[in-house]
């Protein structure tokens, strides 16, 4: 009787077994019909645009001082140009079934302006952007480093983002690493030609030092348009909202307390390209919030691709507001590496 529950049990393993691989198998190839089947449309478009990774708002005062009204550092920003007439092309000829994937756009970054942009990056690529920053505030000048943003072509028309801790070395205030966060893009254009459209939604992580982080998962999401004026000319816009909490010292009764606060951002992009490998902007930002002066910023900067997988970056403004930076400039270098899954 023993010898027979044991061969039963040995049975009812192995054909749990079997249908977990089964299953698996079937996720696999319902994942390879995806994308090999969907039409990749932003390898096909008559546009180049700005794009940026999501605001991080979370240089917050120490913990230390007493309520006041936190100030809203400028954005750490990116921005992307991208030309579809400038394709890298694969060395060694193709048999003509795979003549689809024969070529990729050249690199299209997150930086350096503010303005996010509608495309994604190409599927099963990953990319990843750094810079440096230095700021010069009204209590003193401020570093940030790495500005590391990695995105993941995951589909055709969605892109995975991670943003590094970022770490701010300041003078004259507490130095402290951010929080990081981490979102999708979904690219919903291309509408009506010269129409492009996204959104981007995600949420900060708080792994940050004391004095900056947040504490807390704070949402946030981005919708992004972006219109082809002309073959040089560019608009692009992004209206913006972000959860942000905050610590407060209450001075009557000594105790701290959170609060959460909504930051809606507007953003408008003017860019021109200069040919084939570099391309200038002018852009506007600002962050505005409920019973406080609103931080607003106006910069000018350019890019230039060394290669079809790496792009320099400059850019450099001034603020428009009491709580805004005195003036500030940005660095950066960005490289897309091959493609993950053949």
């Amino acid at each position: 009787m023993s010898v027979c529950i044991n061969d039963n049990w040995q049975v009812f393993k192995s054909d749990r077994k079997n249908r977990f691989l089964r299953l698996i198998q079937t996720f696999y190839c319902l994942y390879l019909i995806v994308i090999n089947c969907i039409p990749i449309q932003a390898q096909s478009q008559n546009t180049y645009s700005s794009e940026v990774q999501p605001i991080l708002l979370s240089q917050i005062h120490p913990q230390s001082q007493v309520t006041q009204s936190p100030s809203i550092v400028t954005p750490m920003s990116s921005s992307q140009f991208q030309d579809p007439n400038q394709v890298e092309t694969l060395a060694q000829p193709q048999p003509q079934s795979q003549s689809q994937n024969t070529s990729i756009p050249s690199i299209a970054t997150d930086r350096p302006t503010v303005t996010p942009s509608p495309m994604v990056v190409p599927i099963n690529y990953i990319q990843a952007e750094n810079g440096l920053a230095w700021r010069k505030q009204s209590s003193g000048s401020q570093f940030n480093v790495p500005q590391t943003l990695v995105r993941l072509g995951i589909l055709p028309r969605t892109e995975l983002r991670l943003t590094v801790p970022n770490y701010f070395l300041n003078y004259g205030a507490i130095s402290g690493t951010a929080d990081m966060s981490a979102g999708l893009k979904v690219q919903l254009g291309p509408l009506f030609n010269r129409f492009q459209l996204a959104i981007i939604p995600g949420f900060t992580i708080p792994t940050g030092s004391r004095s900056m982080t947040s504490n807390a998962v704070d949402p946030f999401g981005q919708i992004v348009a972006s219109y082809k004026l002309s073959n040089n000319w560019t608009f692009t816009s992004a209206q913006s909202i972000f959860q942000q909490t905050i610590e407060e010292e209450v001075q009557a009764e000594d105790i701290l307390v959170h609060r959460k606060q909504l930051i809606y951002q507007p953003t408008a992009l003017l860019s021109r390209k200069l040919g084939l490998k570099a391309d200038t902007f002018i852009e506007y930002a600002g962050n505005f919030t409920r019973r406080q002066l609103s931080d607003q910023i106006i910069d000018i900067g350019a890019i230039y691709r060394l290669s079809s997988n790496q792009q320099l970056d400059l850019r450099f403004g001034a603020g428009l507001t009491k709580v805004s930076p005195i003036a500030f400039v940005e660095f950066g270098y960005s490289l897309r590496l091959g493609k993950l899954l053949r």
